[in-house]
């Protein structure tokens, strides 16, 4: 993202009583956020994390933690965190559980937190230390007596609601958001979309579970695009060999004067746990990132499965490698800022990268979105349009709340 106008402590507190844009001189260091409902800060803590496994333990902390963070998240009301924090400090040793070898895992935890502006800005929080031992010990008949969810434990958990001890199963722990500055005036970086005078956007819509057409949508509301549906031949060109029912592409074009824009929109399952039936839009969703600037999803999240790189790479036996130039990726779906952004911006890094973010935005929902529709393709293309007719390059705060509603976060490179 392009740094200008950043938005320093004071104006945070500003923002938050007014939610209107308040502008200051540049302050070097400061992180490309943008939110008109949202301020950005952090929260850090020590903690413990028990786990089994035959692998090096200091290879399965991060992954650890991880589970162990989104026990959390339901208690944030419409904060979230991120999903790229930072660990220190990790010291393993070996312990017992149950007579069982384990391991457990001291750390220190800093981590981003998108905070709704109208507060809280401190939270009680429930983590358990042994993630992984919970179910054996909270799903009675099918059912988690702790939570909503037999499977994914951490749903909507309430700990002292079940015959869980404190301080022996989890622990009580009081954090306290620190605001962080944050760029106000961001930019999407127009000339790096373009490829040949190409923008080429992939919108992926997971309609499992619901009764919305979302590629007939796209066409009412881009009455100026040329349209034409594939059929099943041509939608197996890029998901070969793969169960292709209740699969729909469609290949949008619009043209100004030699410059053009491709949207492909995909529409199909995309739950991990439907196995076939979620093979075409991991294709397309491979396909996407690796030659597309602007990749966009909307559906379930899944309870962080559904847009999971690693495991969709294990379960398709292929590697994912993002396009190497600068990308924005759109999630309409629950937590996305936490279940997703690190999965997409490992993919970017590098040496003079180590974070992935200078070549890639990611614009999310707050914490839960109502309905998951076209808003964030819709809103891109848009945009981009608009750059080409040369009516106005709009930045992020013109994109949020023009374009798309306030409840929107956009999140970049901290070192731009």
């Amino acid at each position: 993202m392009k740094k200008s106008i950043i938005l320093t402590y004071v104006h945070v507190i500003l923002k938050t009583i007014f939610l209107v844009p308040i502008y200051a001189f540049a302050i070097e260091g400061a992180n490309p956020f943008y939110s008109p409902m949202h301020a950005l800060g952090s929260v850090e803590f020590d903690y413990r994390v028990q786990f089994s496994t035959t692998d090096s333990p200091e290879n399965e902390v991060r992954d650890h933690v991880s589970e162990q963070m989104k026990y959390m998240l339901y208690t944030m009301n419409n904060s979230t965190p991120y999903g790229n924090f930072e660990l220190s400090n990790v010291q393993i040793r070996p312990s017992l559980y149950k007579g069982q070898k384990i391991w457990d895992a001291r750390y220190h935890i800093k981590m981003k937190v998108a905070a709704s502006s109208s507060g809280p800005f401190s939270w009680k929080v429930y983590l358990p230390f042994y993630p992984d031992s919970l179910s054996s010990r909270i799903v009675r008949d099918g059912q988690n007596i702790c939570g909503e969810d037999a499977v994914n434990l951490f749903y909507k958990w309430r700990p002292l609601d079940c015959p869980l001890e404190p301080g022996v199963d989890f622990q009580e722990l009081n954090i306290s958001l620190t605001l962080l500055p944050s760029n106000l005036y961001t930019s999407p970086e127009y000339n790096r979309l373009e490829d040949n005078g190409v923008v080429r956007i992939a919108a992926l819509f997971n309609n499992f579970d619901f009764d919305f057409d979302f590629l007939q949508q796209l066409v009412t509301y881009l009455p100026n695009f040329e349209h034409k549906e594939w059929s099943k031949a041509e939608i197996a060109t890029i998901a070969p060999g793969v169960d292709l029912s209740g699969v729909r592409v469609i290949m949008f074009t619009w043209q100004h004067k030699g410059r053009k824009i491709e949207l492909l929109a995909f529409q199909g399952d995309a739950m991990l746990t439907h196995v076939e039936k979620s093979r075409a839009f991991h294709y397309y969703l491979k396909h996407a990132l690796e030659n597309f600037s602007v990749i966009t999803y909307a559906g379930h999240a899944g309870l962080g499965h559904n847009l999971n790189l690693r495991k969709i790479e294990l379960s398709e036996k292929f590697k994912i490698n993002p396009k190497k130039e600068y990308q924005i990726v759109g999630i309409e779906a629950c937590f996305a800022a936490y279940y997703y952004t690190n999965f997409f911006w490992e993919k970017k890094i590098t040496a003079a990268d180590p974070r992935g973010t200078k070549d890639m935005d990611i614009i999310t929902h707050e914490a839960q979105p109502a309905m998951p529709g076209i808003s964030i393709p819709l809103a891109l293309t848009r945009v981009i349009q608009d750059w080409i007719t040369g009516i106005y390059p709009w930045g992020y705060t013109e994109v949020i709340g023009k374009f798309l509603p306030p409840n929107y976060i956009v999140s970049g490179d901290e070192d731009n």
